[in-house]
């Protein structure tokens, strides 16, 4: 009977010893899928950080930079700030993912700006990749971390990109208790401003556009009673020119632009007569 007493015993220090293991680990960086993002939970779940309810602090959490502003363009690299602020608090840490909607993985590509302060790590499927502290940072009041984000190409490029991000406010007594956890969601979207001219917008009583993916070709079409000399230019999300030429629209004969070699994303049609100007997005799926 002494010997079964003790080796519970036995059993029941070496799970608590591994549960308060694992607790204080994640001062060197969360467990992954704690964003918040769909499928996932965030740091107060469970046995973590459990005290209080998720956003229930007087505390303040945010992500920002220039792409929440202006948009975001295939292929180029943003830099982001995430930042905690909670005062009393004094030992904080976070967790972002950037998060594709339609594919519900990762979009883009995270890269560290803080390697000697931030990490990536990916989930079990390997689908979704986050960055995170390491270690969770001592000080008073905040603390903020930066990283760059990349753009997917013009052949996988979303309309918008929604970054998912989980913080936690801990008051540094190495364990769980009297921690505040904080989830925010900020999403960008694709800039396409610079393919649009600031100019009189022709309108669909002047021209016609019409897409057909089933034959990969774009008609352009007049609808006024002449014809009239009309410049047309298709340029990709990352600025190439992917067509370009001068035609003279005739009333209500389609002109046709084949786009079969192309490759699949998302483009800008520019449409130009005289001083009146016009600009489609549209995306060819492969």
């Amino acid at each position: 009977m002494k010997l079964y007493k003790y080796l519970l015993f036995i059993l029941f220090t070496f799970f608590l010893l591994v549960f308060f293991l694992e607790l204080s680990s994640f001062s060197d960086g969360p467990p992954a899928s704690r964003t918040a993002a769909p499928g996932e939970l965030n740091c107060s779940n469970g046995y973590c950080h459990n005290s209080f309810s998720l956003n229930s602090g007087p505390g303040m959490a945010s992500l920002s930079g220039d792409i929440f502003e202006n948009g975001f363009r295939a292929g180029q690299t943003y830099t982001i700030t995430a930042k905690v602020k909670q005062d009393g608090q004094q030992r904080f840490g976070f967790m972002v993912m950037a998060y594709d909607s339609l594919g519900q993985i990762s979009g883009g590509s995270v890269s560290l700006a803080e390697p000697d302060r931030t990490q990536l790590t990916e989930n079990q499927a390997g689908d979704r990749i986050y960055v995170s502290h390491d270690p969770a940072n001592i000080t008073s009041d905040s603390s903020e971390w930066t990283f760059n984000w990349t753009a997917p190409n013009t052949e996988s490029t979303p309309e918008e990109i929604s970054f998912y991000a989980a913080f936690v406010a801990a008051n540094n007594n190495n364990n769980s208790a009297g921690d505040y956890v904080y989830a925010i969601r900020a999403d960008a979207g694709l800039d396409s401003s610079w393919a649009t001219p600031i100019a009189h917008e022709l309108s669909n009583q002047d021209v016609k556009i019409s897409f057909d993916h089933v034959s990969g070709r774009i008609q352009v079409e007049s609808q006024q009673s002449s014809g009239k000399m009309t410049r047309i230019e298709v340029v990709s999300l990352n600025g190439q020119l992917s067509y370009k030429n001068e035609a003279y629209l005739l009333p209500y004969i389609p002109y046709n632009v084949h786009t079969k070699a192309w490759a699949g994303g998302i483009y800008i049609l520019k449409i130009q007569q005289a001083d009146k100007f016009r600009a489609e997005k549209f995306r060819l799926i492969r």
